[in-house]
């Protein structure tokens, strides 16, 4: 069986907005009034973790 780790990922509203501005569609939805962020869509916002893990271990 699958070791089931859990990783925390700690960024910051304007590291959120610069994601945002690598991509053609926004990575998160930003809410200014809350202060808050959540990636647009779950599937792609997991690729894309896994592919900043791959890379960390090249």
């Amino acid at each position: 069986m699958e070791d089931n780790k859990k990783i925390e990922l700690h960024i910051t509203l304007t590291q959120a907005n610069y994601i945002n501005s690598l991509f053609d569609r926004p990575m998160f939805a930003i809410d200014l009034n809350k202060k808050t962020f959540r990636p647009v869509n779950d599937v792609r916002f997991y690729d894309w973790l896994q592919n900043l893990t791959r890379g960390e271990k090249e």
